[in-house]
């Protein structure tokens, strides 16, 4: 569930005029494309392996709905501004639920909800994940995914860290998403919205920043108190391939340059910081 990328028509009267259908039948499409989506993957994954969640471990249910934006025509056209109690939000995980439920892949299949600059909203993220499994008889989302667009200025190295440590603490498996490291910031190129430009700054800078990162998301996941939260981070996952074809190219943001014959410092840092933690 996610407002950028649905095409307006999913929430129009009969799928194809201006008008937006209303909640009731928003609430069925919802229910149809989350039911289809899920079973069609768990179904395949049983032809190939012969078990449901043999391969997909994780879902990202809901995307972005603290930044959710009301251009052209999304959810907020049905549900209106929800605030911090977004029923289609909590319907989507109980529906993803049901599903594993269904397939009895409930224990290790994990439900996210995934979001950028939660380490500047903190308690805010923890607010809507909780309000998620509000009354529920079971934790229905279990996963915090942590968008990871940062520069090698913002967020500091302490406040990223402060915020998977708080998130950890919750007792939530957490995911890095989407990472990838800015240098030689420019508004154009950056896609984003921070009110500075770095100057002059080099891949050594962002290797540094890289290298500090990793270890501070690996010594957060080491101390985590594993009875609170067995599993912790559980992946990191990298926002593209080399520079050249990053959604921020001009920024450099990646760990290779022009290929991935061609790594440059950050991405032995990376490595390195992995190494180091054993």
């Amino acid at each position: 569930v996610w407002h950028s990328q649905t095409p307006g028509w999913f929430f129009s009267d009969k799928y194809e005029d201006n008008k937006d259908t209303n909640v009731e039948t928003m609430d069925a499409r919802e229910d149809f494309y989350i039911h289809n989506v899920m079973a069609h993957v768990m179904d395949k994954e049983k032809e190939l392996t012969g078990s449901a969640g043999s391969i997909v471990y994780a879902w990202d249910v809901v995307n972005e709905y603290l930044h959710r934006q009301s251009f052209a025509r999304t959810w907020t056209n049905i549900y209106k501004n929800s605030g911090d109690s977004p029923s289609y939000v909590k319907k989507a995980f109980e529906l993803a639920y049901g599903m594993l439920k269904t397939y009895d892949v409930q224990d290790k299949v994990t439900l996210f909800y995934n979001d950028y600059n939660t380490y500047f909203g903190i308690q805010q993220t923890l607010n809507l994940v909780e309000f998620i499994n509000k009354d529920e008889p079971e934790k229905i989302c279990r996963g915090i995914g942590m968008q990871s667009h940062v520069d090698i200025k913002v967020p500091t190295i302490e406040l990223y860290g402060a915020a998977l440590e708080k998130f950890l603490a919750a007792g939530y498996e957490v995911q890095i998403t989407e990472l990838d490291v800015t240098i030689n910031y420019d508004t154009e190129g950056s896609s984003a919205s921070y009110s500075y430009a770095d100057e002059n700054e080099t891949n050594a800078d962002q290797a540094k920043y890289v290298g500090q990162l990793m270890k501070t998301i690996l010594e957060k996941n080491r101390n985590r108190d594993k009875n609170v939260n067995p599993k912790g981070v559980t992946g990191i996952t990298l926002w593209g391939l080399y520079d050249t074809i990053s959604w921020r190219s001009s920024c450099s943001p990646l760990l290779f340059d022009t290929g991935i014959t061609d790594p440059k410092a950050s991405f032995y840092e990376f490595i390195n910081a992995a190494k180091s933690m054993g």
